[in-house]
């Protein structure tokens, strides 16, 4: 980064770090501009616990491979900035996103669109293609059962600081 050395008190890298070609620099990079005292805050999601369920991932099941290898785990965030001179590292809930919607409704509003979130966009337009007719067909399966269809998400964004001395 083109700034000197120690020239902030705080940095906040938000729902970013798995879009970094070399994850490992931002640690380096985070410490030398951060002053004594000086925090950091990354916020993500962490698909390597287990815990966060999304209809994208029921519907384009290849995309939770694909996080997992983009997203660092909260521990391993922990570790890179313990490994480069932060102390205090600790990771909490910063968000619960529990929702639901018909999914009709959400398909014909764009919401379900490729460009949405990374995690569609980084499939194939055949990928994309196929987890959307997947869920066209569960869509007309229900509407033909007198039901309607909802999708939902139970995500967590995790927080995870660290401290320079």
């Amino acid at each position: 980064m083109p700034w000197g050395a120690q020239t902030f008190n705080r940095l906040f890298c938000i729902n970013s770090l798995h879009h970094f070609a070399d994850q490992e620099r931002f640690g380096v990079e985070a410490g030398r501009l951060l002053d004594h005292g000086g925090g950091v805050l990354i916020v993500g999601l962490d698909p390597h616990n287990g815990r966060d369920r999304w209809w994208i991932f029921d519907y384009f099941p290849q995309v939770i491979e694909i996080d997992r290898k983009r997203y660092p785990s909260t521990g391993q965030i922990r570790d890179r900035l313990t490994a480069h001179g932060f102390t205090y590292c600790r990771t909490v809930v910063a968000l619960h996103m529990p929702v639901r919607m018909p999914a009709r409704a959400a398909l014909e509003s764009g919401r379900l669109g490729k460009s949405t979130t990374s995690q569609l966009s980084v499939l194939s337009d055949d990928e994309y293609r196929a987890g959307i007719s997947r869920l066209v067909s569960d869509i007309e399966a229900a509407e033909a059962a007198g039901k309607t269809l909802s999708i939902g998400a139970d995500l967590r964004l995790y927080a995870t600081t660290g401290w320079i001395r």
